[in-house]
Parts: C-alpha cells; structure tokens; sequence
C-alpha cells in the first residue's frame, strides 16, 4: 500500500471510532449522578421557565435543551427505576415540541412510583399527571386529559399549575363552574399566575354574554 493509501486508512479508522458527542455520559457512581443532574438543570432552567409562562425559545435555549438531552439518558441508565430521570426527560422532550417521545417517558415514570411516597413525591407524581393531561388535551383526547388532569389535583390539591391544567380541561369540557373554582384557587396560591388569569378572564367573558 502506498504512503498516501495508508495516511487515508488511518483517516478513515480514526474518524470511525471518534467518540460520539451526543452519546450518553458513563454515570459510574453517585457523585457523578448527582453532578450531571446539576449540569442539566443549568441547561434547562430557563427554557422550562419559559415553557411554563407558553414563551418561545431561543435558539441558544434549544440547543442548551439538545445537550442536556443525553445526559439525562445517562441518568437513566445509571437509575433505571427511579422516576426522576425519565420526569425531567418527559418534560424535556415536550418542551421541545415531540409529544410522543414525552408521553413515553413519563408514563415511564409512573411505573416507578415509590410504595411509601413522600409529600415530595405526590407533587412529582401531580406533574407527571399534569403534563400527560396536557398532552392528552393537545390531542383532543379530553377522556384521558380530564382523568389525568383530576389525578393530579388529588395529589396535590393547592398545586397552581395541575389547578390551572384542570380549569382548562374542564373549560373545553363546558363545565365552566368547576373550571372557575379552580382558577380562584390557582389564583389565591399564586396571585400573579398569568395563565390562571388569562382563563378567568375568559370565562367571566362567556358569562357577561349570557342573557340575564
């Protein structure tokens, strides 16, 4: 083989066993578990901030998102029973407009709820409800929304979001009392919740139009 046959072989093999860059990290113990879960919520903290008040993204957002992406897989392969992982990937995924991969990984999540749950836990449970509850009503599956969506309200019943998730539910179901009294409540734990505002004020819309 020629000098210049042999330099391209070597091109070739090195560029095929180049490491991945969006391959999963190697989580080895708890430590590094816990270090990654520190980098990935600094890569998501604002795009899910901005998620919850429906603001659009960056684009230095998205790709923030696209990086936490593996680590988070990593995280499930070191804690493949653990909830939290496929929670924040579930999140995640939805934050990033792919519904399907999202409804997969937090009804992932609930196959792993713990048997004894802690207060902590019920409120990690309502969010996984709530967000499958949003993604059911983006679906036009309002059975399934209003189920979900009432779940998480059982389980945290002063939560502002899983009340906010229930209103607009209950709202599209034309059960506009309910969905009133959940707002007023979302609206007294969190007075400056723009989305609970938004609603009453829809709803209080529909009712002055209502003959008297």
């Amino acid at each position: 083989m020629s000098a210049k046959g042999l330099a391209l072989g070597l091109i070739i093999i090195a560029a095929g066993c180049a490491p991945d860059p969006n391959a999963p990290p190697i989580i080895r113990d708890d430590r590094e578990y816990v270090a990654t879960l520190d980098k990935v919520r600094t890569l998501t903290q604002s795009a899910f901030a901005k998620r919850d008040r429906h603001e659009g993204l960056t684009s230095s957002e998205e790709l923030d998102l696209k990086e936490a992406a593996p680590l988070i897989e990593g995280m499930v392969a070191y804690n493949p029973q653990s909830y939290g992982p496929y929670l924040l990937k579930g999140i995640l995924r939805r934050t990033l407009g792919d519904d399907e991969g999202a409804e997969q990984a937090l009804q992932q999540a609930l196959l792993f709820v713990p048997d004894e749950p802690t207060p902590d836990d019920d409120l990690a449970m309502a969010q996984i409800h709530s967000e499958l509850a949003r993604i059911y009503f983006d679906k036009l599956d309002f059975e399934n929304a209003e189920t979900n969506a009432m779940t998480a309200l059982d389980l945290a019943p002063e939560d502002p979001e899983s009340l906010v998730t229930a209103a607009s539910v209950k709202i599209q179901l034309k059960k506009g009392g309910e969905a009133k009294a959940y707002l007023q409540r979302a609206l007294k734990v969190d007075p400056d919740n723009p989305r609970a505002s938004e609603l009453l004020r829809f709803i209080q819309m529909g009712s002055d139009k209502k003959p008297k």
